[in-house]
């Protein structure tokens, strides 16, 4: 695998997206249908256009001040600025990133999931269980190696 890794092998490329004016609710309902642990928000006029994400903690926090959800929006509830977490900077630039940059980014910021933006474009998102996956072949590859040498 070398020291990069293609995002585009990483990354889930079908990313469940909503505007911002859906209520709360459709959003939940989407995230319990398709079983995934978040949404991002995006303009209605550019669907590439990332305004923010909308996670489980979003819900949480909310659920825990709001008596009446069912009159809230995505917008009352979603992380906002996406670009203010220096996501679009950093990746744009690098069409390949590190897994290490990518997983310190995710430790640093207290991310789950990271929406990958090129060029102002969401053109997918990394999550914590991509990132797994990705450190386990890894390491299941150079166990291998390392006993594999032993044999030879």
């Amino acid at each position: 695998m070398g020291d990069f890794v293609i995002l585009d092998k990483v990354m889930q490329k079908k990313v469940v997206t909503i505007t911002k004016d859906r209520p709360l609710i459709e959003a939940c309902n989407i995230m319990i249908k398709k079983n995934i642990g978040c949404i991002v928000v995006v303009s209605r006029r550019d669907p590439h256009k990332v305004l923010g994400i909308f996670t489980e903690r979003d819900l949480l926090r909310i659920v825990t001040i709001v008596k009446h959800i069912h009159n809230l929006t995505v917008a009352d509830v979603m992380t906002s600025p996406v670009d203010g977490l220096d996501i679009p900077k950093v990746i744009s630039r690098h069409p390949y990133i590190t897994l290490i940059k990518i997983s310190e980014l995710m430790e640093k910021k207290g991310f789950r999931r990271v929406p990958i933006i090129v060029q102002g474009k969401l053109i997918g998102i990394i999550t914590e269980t991509d990132v797994t996956r990705l450190f386990k072949k890894i390491v299941k590859k150079h166990i291998y190696d390392l006993f594999s040498v032993g044999d030879k």
